[in-house]
């Protein structure tokens, strides 16, 4: 019924139209790109609000925010790869974008409808990184569940998400498609380092080995955005020429502009916060804990593990808050302490170190010392269970 309804018939119309065209401009950027951008807003105008929240919950950092940390309750090694993924998928995005130079449909035509800060955004569009980072960590997650049903769940996730950035007015189709081609070879690529991966968060990999390697890793990743600026920039390249065309465009103005050395650093020191996480978990957590078949059973079955996933989202949810207001905290009183106001690189430094040290704590207690204090509750409460049961059996009762 949806398929042969009005609105769907008359896109399907507007669609074959614009294909029929032959326009000879760009296809990312020309007149059927924007056109088909538009068709999708008069098609899903009714879902507005809808699309709106899938944008802002599928922003990329929102893995690194809750579902790392709820993950990590379940499955260390699992998160850690999901981290891998999500800094691989991230950083090549931005690779990928300063070459290309996508640009983004409401810089192209002020009929494009603008939904606030889900649509002005200021950095290229080609690729998708909203759809780039969800197909990468999504994809991963399916491999490693191997159920029909989260694989279909994954396949919807994916399509929401890259109908909500068109219907935002912040990509094109095209950007969308080459942010999925980009998030599958992402998501392939991780998949078949996962054995060394794995090896990486293993127990006797040893806390400095793995805290030296994600060390590495953050210097090898710095090194290359750097290397790929430079080169750009000696070839005449402006490599932020979308943020004066973003700002003319919005019609309400750039909210706060996207830093590309914030994003790094928010990627680096996640990784390296999810080494430490690791090694601190390891460390922290009870190393044997000895309890009975029942008490194990008690606490495998599937009303604990949505208690662990509910205590694991909240406990995210409180350590961000926490973390964001310590952090604009800091960034306010900067300029107090130094008794002088601050000079834009001075300004933008002390973002790059705040936002550093926010994802370091963020996935250090969230990949570790959570994990930890709750995996010794859950001991404590097991042999607890096993004691109530032997003294009711002493009793006789």
């Amino acid at each position: 019924q949806t398929c042969g309804s009005q609105p769907a018939r008359e896109f399907t119309r507007k669609m074959a139209e614009l294909a029929m065209r032959g326009d000879a401009q760009s296809f990312s950027e020309g007149r059927w790109a924007v056109e088909a951008v538009m068709s999708v807003q008069a098609t899903m105008a009714p879902f507005d609000d809808f699309l709106s929240f899938v944008s802002s919950a599928s922003n990329p950092a929102s893995v690194l925010h809750f579902l790392v940390p709820v993950l990590a309750l379940f499955d260390q090694a699992l998160a850690l790869q999901i981290v891998v993924a999500y800094v691989a998928a991230d950083v090549s995005n931005l690779a990928f974008k300063w070459p290309l130079q996508g640009d983004r449909p409401f810089w192209m035509d002020p009929g494009v409808r603008q939904f606030g800060h889900n649509t002005c955004e200021v950095g290229f569009g080609m690729p998708s990184g909203h759809v780039q980072v969800t197909v990468a960590v999504y994809a991963l997650l399916a491999i490693a569940v191997r159920k029909r049903w989260f694989s279909a769940l994954v396949a919807v996730l994916v399509g929401l998400t890259a109908l909500s950035r068109v219907h935002m007015g912040a990509h094109t189709i095209l950007q969308v498609s080459c942010g999925a081609l980009a998030g599958s070879a992402t998501a392939f690529l991780v998949h078949r380092a996962s054995p060394a991966i794995r090896r990486w968060s293993d127990r006797d990999f040893g806390a400095g080995w793995r805290v030296g390697v994600a060390l590495l890793a953050v210097m090898g990743a710095a090194s290359f955005i750097a290397l790929e600026c430079q080169g750009l920039s000696w070839l005449g390249v402006d490599i932020y020429a979308s943020v004066s065309k973003a700002t003319a465009a919005c019609n309400h103005g750039i909210g706060t502009a996207v830093s590309s050395a914030r994003g790094i650093a928010r990627d680096c020191s996640s990784l390296l916060g999810a080494a430490v996480g690791r090694s601190l978990c390891l460390a922290l957590r009870p190393k044997h804990t000895l309890v009975s078949a029942a008490a194990a059973d008690v606490a495998s079955n599937q009303r604990s593990g949505w208690v662990r996933a509910a205590v694991g989202f909240a406990t995210a949810g409180a350590m961000l808050t926490t973390l964001i207001q310590v952090g604009q905290w800091m960034r306010a009183n900067v300029a107090v302490l130094v008794q002088r106001p601050l000079q834009e690189d001075e300004e933008e430094l002390v973002a790059v170190t705040v936002t550093s040290m926010i994802y370091t704590l963020l996935l250090a207690f969230g990949v570790g010392v959570v994990p930890a204090m709750l995996a010794s509750a859950r001991s404590s409460l097991l042999s607890e269970t096993d004691l109530s049961r032997h003294e009711r059996e002493k009793a006789g009762l």
